[in-house]
């Protein structure tokens, strides 16, 4: 139950990095992220909501048969899942410590700015997530927490509630009452400079936290493609942006390593994938086992071919860029296969 209501709650909140993929955002939510996190993210939800061409390009995807076939049928799944509609909120910030992704607890959360009615928000996630939320109060502040499922709800105003395990939402608490210290170092500059976009993501990759990752990818993976991920380990902070320009999309992940001996093998494995796709193409099992629609895997590896990926020093910057014609060209294609 816990891992159902915490990821339930949290995924909540980032839906339109699932649907889809700000400004910059206001800074005054970015000052309510709790010195604990190493990562924080930004969400223009208003703005992805409302772009028929992102929109337009989503029904096309090739989906599986089980899952919603269109923008609006995600939606209401989305919503009949977890209690939330992503309609009332206008932008998100999104925060967690990577260190803990693996603990029973974690420490995760999201801050939402929007229009709420606070009452018809708790019970309709308590109804739709198998939560049942207690009301207490922490620095004046009405929390609405469910301790078996480890999640927690807020509200810090009328347009402002906060969301995620309880530990997260009570420092957001005690960050806005003054009793603790906001997000700050490597990772907020990181993230400030990122610049407006429609989504964008700052995260140091601690040593610890990055091997567990390789080493459970390694094994959710079985490997249907023969590559080696040892390099990645040495990934010290990334930032990621997706962004849109007139009629230009343009997604870019930066990733600075220990070295520039690293940099350049993670350039290397990112070359490696896609002459192993061009070559062979995609593996019909996917990662994990998980089966991808046939048009969808006939359209990757020219999508992967507009991937470039270049080494400055020991930063690794990968970088896809389309436009709205190119990809409309790539999903027709995959329609007419």
């Amino acid at each position: 139950m816990r891992y159902k209501a915490v990821s339930l709650l949290v995924a909540a909140l980032v839906l339109s990095l699932v649907v889809a993929c700000s400004s910059t955002g206001g800074g005054g939510s970015l000052d309510l992220v709790p010195q604990r996190a190493d990562a924080v993210g930004h969400i223009d939800v208003s703005r992805l909501l409302s772009d028929s061409d992102l929109i337009r390009i989503y029904d096309a995807l090739p989906k599986d048969s089980d899952n919603p076939q269109t923008f609006e049928a995600a939606l209401a799944a989305f919503q009949a899942e977890t209690g939330i509609d992503p309609r009332a909120f206008d932008e998100l910030f999104i925060f967690g410590d990577t260190s803990t992704s693996n603990d029973d607890t974690g420490y995760a959360g999201a801050i939402g700015i929007g229009t709420f009615d606070s009452a018809d928000f708790i019970n309709s996630i308590e109804n739709a997530a198998d939560v049942s939320f207690v009301a207490t109060t922490h620095e004046g502040y009405d929390v609405y927490a469910d301790e078996d499922a480890g999640a927690a709800v807020a509200f810090l105003d009328e347009k402002t509630v906060v969301i995620g395990t309880i530990e997260a939402v009570t420092d957001v608490i005690d960050v806005k009452a003054g009793k603790g210290r906001s997000m700050g170092g490597v990772v907020v500059d990181t993230f400030g400079g990122l610049g407006t976009v429609l989504a964008k993501f700052a995260a140091s990759t601690k040593e610890v936290a990055t091997e567990e990752a390789l080493q459970g990818a390694n094994e959710t993976m079985s490997m249907p493609i023969p590559i080696d991920l040892s390099s990645l380990a040495d990934a010290r902070l990334a930032g990621f942006t997706f962004a849109r320009d007139g009629q230009s999309i343009t997604a870019q992940l930066k990733v600075s390593f220990a070295s520039s001996s690293s940099a350049k093998d993670a350039k290397a494995l990112v070359s490696m994938v896609k002459a192993f796709v061009s070559t062979y193409g995609v593996p019909g099992d996917g990662v994990g086992g998980i089966q991808l629609p046939e048009e969808g895997r006939d359209v990757i590896p020219d999508v992967l071919a507009k991937l470039k990926a270049e080494v400055d020093g020991s930063d690794l910057t990968i970088t896809l860029a389309m436009t709205l014609e190119e990809i409309d060209q790539l999903l027709s294609q995959g329609a007419a296969t």
